[in-house]
């Protein structure tokens, strides 16, 4: 690496470094938020499927957000494949907050969302399941600091999951409509 390069990362470590503190205890003497129109977050789902999500703030009290996650998984037995897992969910979402004052923030919570499902196993059997859905929600937003918030909601979803099995050569086709209460994993947002 050149010696300009090192001084250019190292100025901006720093001024993150001075940053940051001072913004900490900014919000502590006026009890501020980053809500505000116009205001964009990166939001990083923490659960058994973790989720990526990039929202903007349309008022102090509206925001708009597109959710996803796309996961991988198999197993291997030696250098033979035995499973295949793969999962792809895209899911548009509005959240409106009670209020835009304070660092605890109670909010409503709506979205819909698609997903595709695939397994594949070393024989001859593979499903596909696709669904979409909707959900409506209650939940809260505690920001620690001013960029950064840390919540999540429960709520209700109603959802449609189709699903296709091959087996053997034989395939069958199903469908089915379900009505479910979740609670939703802990999501932290980056203002940026």
């Amino acid at each position: 690496m050149h010696r300009s390069t090192i001084s250019w990362i190292a100025a901006a470590a720093l001024t993150v470094a001075l940053t940051v503190p001072s913004a900490a205890g900014a919000q502590e003497a006026a009890g501020t938020n980053a809500l505000e129109r116009g205001a964009t977050s990166v939001m990083v789902g923490v659960s058994p499927d973790p989720t990526l999500g990039f929202w903007t703030m349309l008022s102090g009290r509206t925001a708009l957000g597109l959710v996803g996650t796309a996961q991988r998984s198999g197993s291997l037995i030696g250098e033979v494949e035995v499973y295949r897992h793969t999962q792809l969910l895209l899911s548009p979402q509005v959240k409106r907050y009670w209020s835009h004052d304070g660092d605890v923030l109670p909010y409503l919570h709506g979205g819909v969302y698609a997903s595709l499902l695939e397994f594949e196993d070393s024989g001859d059997n593979r499903s596909d399941t696709d669904a979409f859905g909707g959900s409506l929600a209650v939940g809260l937003d505690w920001f620690p600091v001013s960029r950064i918030s840390v919540g999540g909601q429960a709520g209700m979803a109603l959802n449609r999951t189709g699903s296709t099995r091959r087996s053997e050569g034989a395939v069958s086709r199903s469908s089915a409509w379900s009505f479910e209460t979740f609670t939703a994993a802990l999501q932290v947002h980056f203002y940026l």
